[in-house]
């Protein structure tokens, strides 16, 4: 029925210092089916097409690009859910994008043969290494906290703990629609993790089998405090939890509010912004709704405090509404509005 076993969805953008990695691991699994790597790139402007070509040639059966004239993301369109997914054939399907890699040989076929093994698992991953490329940071480890968050089937709503670049699924969308996935939101990875996780266990592979890059044409190297931020991802970031507790019933408040505790720390360090306004504009209706979800009563606190009582709160994933008693309508009313 599967002709080809396992499709592997890459993005590229720019990526000419790091796809020719990025294709090399793929090109060196070692496996007993045969796979496809579709990958789109979104009319890089660096030369990432030109070596995306030489590989093709190379690798023809295997090398199944779209080379886009005009920057697809940048009009709203979702690369994956447009170009890639449906015409994915594989049983099984991953994901790495270009600026990350591979390491181990035997990746695909110790995935494959999990989830072959595991029929009640709709999805297996493994723990990754992080490069930050310039070195501001140490490198590091991510994977699941298992002592912290509970069983990884718990761990899933609570945290992104699977990497992109390390999950293969139990393609969900053979079957069923790709409008369960919503487009104007982020993280994208962490959505599709839990669509599958909501249809089946969560499998895990303790071997560390590639590489994570941060660096700065990444779409997570900045923090969340800029105004570039904000005026590109709040409102992604927001809609994926709003998105979230529609599609799996989960009640996302406290994330939510974390997301608006970043906004007032930048304001606290740039009162004159008018920031407030211009994401209020975004969306007006959706703006006033959470205020008033997030503030149940009316009044003022010292910035500095809110902030802190948001970020705490939304570390320690506390999702209780009574945290929301505070007196903070005011403090975010009163923003550049």
């Amino acid at each position: 029925m599967y002709p080809i076993s396992v499709s592997i969805s890459v993005l590229a953008y720019n990526h000419k210092n790091f796809i020719r990695q990025m294709l090399e691991g793929v090109i060196m699994q070692k496996t007993n089916f045969k796979f496809e790597i579709l990958i789109h790139d979104d009319a890089s402007t660096d030369g990432t097409a030109d070596i995306i070509r030489e590989y093709q040639v190379k690798f023809p059966q295997i090398i199944k690009p779209i080379l886009q004239q005009k920057n697809q993301f940048s009009q709203g369109v979702d690369p994956h859910i447009y170009f890639n997914w449906p015409r994915a054939q594989g049983k099984y399907l991953c994901l790495c994008e270009g600026d990350d890699y591979w390491t181990d040989p035997f990746k695909l076929q110790k995935q494959k043969d999990f989830l072959d093994a595991h029929p009640e698992c709709s999805l297996v991953f493994h723990p990754v290494d992080v490069h930050w490329q310039d070195g501001s940071h140490p490198n590091d480890t991510w994977g699941p906290d298992s002592v912290k968050y509970g069983s990884l089937d718990q761990q899933i709503w609570v945290k992104n703990i699977i990497p992109t670049l390390s999950v293969m699924y139990r393609w969900r969308f053979h079957k069923e629609p790709l409008t369960l996935f919503p487009q104007d939101m982020l993280p994208g990875d962490w959505f599709l993790h839990m669509l599958h996780a909501q249809v089946g266990k969560i499998g895990f592979l303790p071997e560390t089998m590639g590489v994570y890059r941060k660096h700065a044409g990444g779409l997570w190297y900045h923090p969340f405090n800029d105004e570039k931020y904000f005026v590109n991802n709040f409102w992604k970031h927001v809609n994926f939890f709003i998105y979230a507790e529609r599609q799996f019933n989960k009640d996302y408040t406290s994330y939510i509010a974390e997301i608006f505790g970043y906004f007032v720390d930048f304001y606290q360090k740039n009162p004159s912004s008018n920031l407030g306004q211009l994401l209020r504009n975004q969306a007006p209706q959706k703006w006033d709704d959470l205020i008033k979800r997030l503030c149940n009563q009316s009044g003022s606190i010292s910035m500095a405090y809110l902030r802190w009582k948001l970020s705490s709160a939304a570390k320690r994933r506390v999702h209780k509404k009574e945290y929301f008693s505070l007196k903070i309508g005011k403090a975010l009313q009163n923003i550049s509005l």
